[in-house]
């Protein structure tokens, strides 16, 4: 589908508060061309939020490879940062980990530009009140004649 701008994933920190550390996030489209990047300080994130990702929109999204990954700077295992994952497969989808495919995805949802539907819904129902008021108007004039 095209008008790809945003995905949002699930993080967990096992009920601990980290206090250092980055969290990297950077996403490139199938050129290699940097979509995004963001850094989150450690101390930021809470145990079993989201992290939405929003970039300009994608136009032409249908059908191309989007790769997304995750790094940590500062962060050791004592205070560990995971994200959210399952047991299935989502079509088209993969997850790696240092480079290993893995058999689960990721717990994630994704936007699209909805407000393209939106504006296109809203000028329509203004043509309508157009029209109608119109309509209106010629059959009161009519009847005043």
């Amino acid at each position: 589908k095209s008008g790809f701008q945003g995905i949002a994933f699930s993080f967990a920190t096992y009920g601990r508060v980290l206090t250092e550390g980055t969290l990297i996030i950077t996403m490139v489209d199938e050129d290699q061309r940097e979509i995004f990047h963001n850094e989150y300080k450690g101390s930021s994130i809470r145990d079993n939020s989201v992290i939405d990702i929003q970039f300009p929109e994608q136009s032409k999204s249908k059908d191309r490879e989007y790769v997304i990954r995750f790094y940590t700077k500062g962060i050791d295992i004592n205070h560990s940062l995971a994200i959210w994952g399952n047991g299935s497969t989502v079509k088209g989808c993969s997850t790696f980990l240092n480079g290993k495919l893995q058999p689960a995805a990721l717990v994630f949802s994704v936007t699209y530009d909805t407000n393209t539907y939106r504006y296109t819904w809203d000028l329509s129902l203004l043509f309508s009140v157009f029209v109608v008021l119109t309509i209106v108007s010629l059959g009161r004039s009519r009847e005043n004649k």
